[in-house]
C-alpha cells in the first residue's frame, strides 16, 4: 500500500477512470477515491471521468468531470474496477504519464504500470476501504464512507452473493462507524419509478427457462418502448436469477451504439467467467459479462452454460 500513497504524493494532477456502463461499485470506487485524495491532499487537482452515470445512481454520486485532453500529459491516471483495457471508459486514460490500476476482478491482462488487485475482495470499494484503514495516516469522512458502502452493498447484492466474505462485513462495520446512514443508502439504490416497475413486470413475464438456465433476449429498442435509458435497462439480470431451480441466468439486451448484444451472466454454483471469456467478456466466477453479435451467438452461449451445468 506504500506504493499507492507514494504515487499519489508524486503527482499534482490525478485522473480517475472506471469501466463503461458503470455499476454502483465502479462509481463508488471512482468517487470515493477522488474525495479521499482531495481530503488528504487538498492542493492536488483530481478528476473523475467517463460515460454517463445510470439514472438510478445519479442521486448518490456527483456529476462527472469534463477535462481538456492536454491535462493527461503530466497526470497520474488511476483505473478502478476494470480488468481489461477494452472496457475502460474514455480512451484518453492511455495518455497519462503513469497508470495505476485498482481492481478486484480475476486477472485478464496487464495494462497499467502498477496494479493493485485483490481477487478475493467482494468489490473494488472493499479494496479501497482496506487501503484506507490499513494506512493509518489517511483521513476519511462520512461522504467517502457512504460511497464505499454503496460499492460493497451493490457488488455483494446486499451481502447475498458468494463473494461476501469476512472482510466485507469487517470493512462495512468500519465504514458504518463513520456515521453512514444505511437505511438512506438502501432507499436511494433500490427505489424505482413507475417505468422501471412496468419494465420489471415485462421481464418477469417474458423470460424463459431451459433446464437450470433462466434467460431473456430483449427486443431491440425495448428501452425506448418503456421510456428508460440503456443503463437502466441493463440492470435487471437479478430479476430472472431468483428462481428455485435456476442455477444460471443470461440477460441479453441490444446496444444500438455498439451494434451488439450486451450480456449479463450469473451463476449460483459453478464459475461462469470462462464462458464469458469465450464471448469477448469476463468478470467474476459467479457474475460476468459478455458480448454477442447476434441471437445465434447467444444460443451458443446458452449451450456453453448447459455444458458447464453438466460438467
Amino acid at each position: 500500500m506504500k506504493s499507492f500513497l507514494s504515487f499519489i504524493k508524486k503527482y499534482d494532477s490525478i485522473i480517475i477512470h472506471r469501466h463503461v456502463n458503470p455499476d454502483g461499485d465502479a462509481l463508488a470506487s471512482q468517487f470515493s477515491l477522488k474525495e479521499l485524495i482531495k481530503l488528504n491532499f487538498p492542493d492536488k487537482k483530481v478528476y473523475a471521468v467517463g460515460d454517463e452515470c445510470p439514472k438510478y445512481l445519479s442521486s448518490i454520486f456527483p456529476k462527472l468531470d469534463v477535462i481538456n485532453n492536454s491535462i493527461y500529459k503530466n497526470s497520474l491516471v488511476i483505473v478502478v474496477d476494470t480488468a481489461n483495457k477494452d472496457r475502460i471508459s474514455d480512451d484518453n486514460w492511455k495518455f497519462g504519464q503513469f497508470i495505476l490500476k485498482i481492481d478486484h476482478h480475476v486477472f485478464v491482462e496487464k495494462y497499467a504500470n502498477l496494479e493493485i488487485i485483490e481477487e478475493n475482495a467482494s468489490s473494488c470499494a472493499e479494496v479501497i476501504a482496506k487501503i484506507i484503514f490499513e494506512e493509518k495516516k489517511l483521513k476519511i469522512n462520512k461522504e467517502i464512507a457512504k460511497f464505499l458502502m454503496v460499492g460493497i452493498i451493490t457488488d455483494t447484492g446486499r451481502f447475498l452473493y458468494k463473494n461476501t466474505k469476512k472482510d466485507s462485513f469487517y470493512y462495512s462495520y468500519k465504514l458504518l462507524e463513520e456515521g453512514v446512514n444505511l437505511e438512506s443508502i438502501y432507499k436511494e439504490i433500490y427505489k424505482k419509478d413507475d417505468k422501471m416497475i412496468k419494465f420489471s413486470g415485462y421481464i418477469m413475464l417474458k423470460y424463459k427457462n431451459k433446464g437450470e438456465i433462466s434467460y431473456i433476449v430483449l427486443k431491440k429498442g425495448i428501452e425506448k418502448k418503456f421510456k428508460i435509458n440503456f443503463n437502466e435497462a441493463t440492470s435487471m439480470v437479478n430479476l430472472i436469477f431468483g428462481g428455485k431451480n435456476t442455477k444460471y441466468a443470461l440477460y441479453a439486451i441490444w446496444n444500438s451504439n455498439e451494434k451488439l448484444y450486451k450480456i449479463s451472466l450469473r451463476s449460483k454454483s459453478k464459475p461462469i467467467n470462462k464462458v464469458a471469456n469465450k464471448f469477448n467478456g469476463g468478470g467474476h466466477k459467479n457474475a460476468a459479462g459478455a458480448k454477442a453479435k447476434n441471437k445465434r451467438e447467444i444460443k451458443k452461449m446458452i449451450g456453453e452454460l448447459e455444458k458447464n451445468s453438466e460438467s
